[in-house]
C-alpha cells in the first residue's frame, strides 16, 4: 500500500473514530463531528468499506451499526456543542469564572469519552462479521489511528 493510500485510511479511521483531539481544536470541532455524524462522512465511510474490502452483507451489518451508534452519539455531540459554545461566549465576555471553566472542560471531556466508546464498540460488533485478514487491516488502522491522535495532541497544529 502506498504512503499516501496509508495516510487517507488513516485520517478516514480518525473521522470515524472521531477522536477528542478533533472536537477540542477551535470553534469548527464540534461543528464537524455534527456534520460527520448526519451525513457528511459518507466519503469516509466508503473508503473504509473499500479499504476493508466489506462484501454487501458487512456492508449492511457496517451501516446498521453506524445507524444505531449516531442515534447514541449525537445527543452527546450537541451537549458537547453547547459547552463549546457557552466556555467560548464566557472567554470572549471576558468574565469566565475558571471554576466553571474547569467544571465545562471535566464535563466535555466525560461527554468525549463518550462518544469514543459508542466508536468502540461499533467497531468491536463489526469485527465479528470480518475475516481474519479484515480484522487484521483494521487493528492496523486503529494503531495508526492512535499513533496520529497522540501526535496531534502532543503537537497541536502541526
Amino acid at each position: 500500500m502506498t504512503l499516501k493510500r496509508t495516510l487517507i485510511v488513516a485520517s478516514c479511521l480518525a473521522v470515524l473514530l472521531a477522536t477528542v483531539a478533533f472536537a477540542q481544536h477551535g470553534p469548527g470541532g464540534p461543528v464537524f463531528m455534527k456534520r460527520m455524524h448526519h451525513g457528511g462522512g459518507g466519503h469516509h465511510t466508503e473508503m473504509l468499506v473499500e479499504h476493508l474490502g466489506l462484501n454487501d452483507s458487512q456492508k449492511a451489518t457496517f451501516e446498521k451499526l453506524q445507524a444505531e451508534m449516531n442515534v447514541k452519539v449525537e445527543p452527546l455531540l450537541e451537549q458537547h456543542r453547547q459547552i463549546f459554545e457557552e466556555t467560548h461566549e464566557a472567554l470572549e465576555a471576558g468574565n469566565a469564572d475558571p471554576t466553571e471553566l474547569g467544571n465545562r472542560m471535566i464535563a466535555g471531556w466525560e461527554l468525549m469519552k463518550q462518544v469514543r466508546a459508542a466508536h468502540q464498540e461499533l467497531l468491536t460488533q463489526l469485527s465479528t462479521v470480518l475475516t481474519a485478514e479484515q480484522k487484521t487491516k483494521l487493528e492496523e488502522m486503529k494503531e495508526r489511528h492512535q499513533k496520529m491522535r497522540v501526535r496531534m495532541i502532543s503537537h497541536p497544529g502541526h
